[in-house]
């Protein structure tokens, strides 16, 4: 029975951590604004964010994740990583992927037919397409404020990754060895047991 519970959790544990997937989110394009003191004038950009699938909220047709990390890099100027929470969206009604925060959505976004079924826990694109980029919108980092003015160029897409393998193996491990412990404990106790016996006075 103790094998069976032992069987059973490594199992669990094992599946548990294979559920997490991690995943990157990458907008590209040409702006121009500000990082910081720095400003830019149609400069290359890319805004780099990533997730756990696990994470992933539904609510109706909006598809959110809070963002474990994310960076910004400016051609010319360098990167910089944001400081505030993050979250990466997408809106099936509105074939609309990008990213907000608090209850802000920051453009650049990606307006593209085939976000209208995406959610967020998939690879997917690079998807060009129309951005409803807009001016006054920015978003602190570790070089200062970044923010740009209306652009209609960007792109979109997500890789996802493998779960963390030294985490799986260690759990193997862990429930490998328990189980091994577990039964020679038992071929332990049971040869005992026959040592008693066999020393019985007739």
């Amino acid at each position: 029975m103790k094998t069976r519970y032992l069987l059973i959790s490594a199992i669990f544990l094992l599946g548990f951590t294979a559920g997490a997937v991690p995943v990157t989110y990458t907008f590209s394009g040409v702006a121009s604004g500000r990082l910081g003191t720095a400003t830019f004038t149609r400069a290359a950009y890319t805004i780099t964010s990533t997730a756990d699938t696990s994470q992933i909220i539904a609510a109706g047709s909006i598809f959110s994740v809070l963002d474990l990390t994310t960076t910004v890099f400016v051609s010319g100027i360098g990167t910089a990583t944001v400081t505030v929470p993050f979250y990466t969206y997408d809106n099936q009604t509105a074939s609309e992927a990008g990213f907000y925060y608090g209850t802000i959505p920051v453009r650049p976004g990606v307006v593209n037919a085939a976000l209208a079924t995406y959610g967020l826990a998939s690879v997917i694109g690079p998807l060009g397409g129309t951005s409803p980029a807009v001016s006054g919108i920015g978003f602190n980092t570790t070089a200062g404020l970044f923010d740009t003015l209306p652009f209609s160029i960007s792109t979109f897409q997500a890789s996802t990754g493998v779960p963390d393998q030294g985490s799986t193996l260690g759990l193997l491990s862990f429930g490998v060895l328990a189980l091994a412990g577990f039964h020679w404990r038992q071929r332990a106790m049971m040869g005992f047991n026959v040592l008693k016996l066999s020393k019985k006075p007739a």
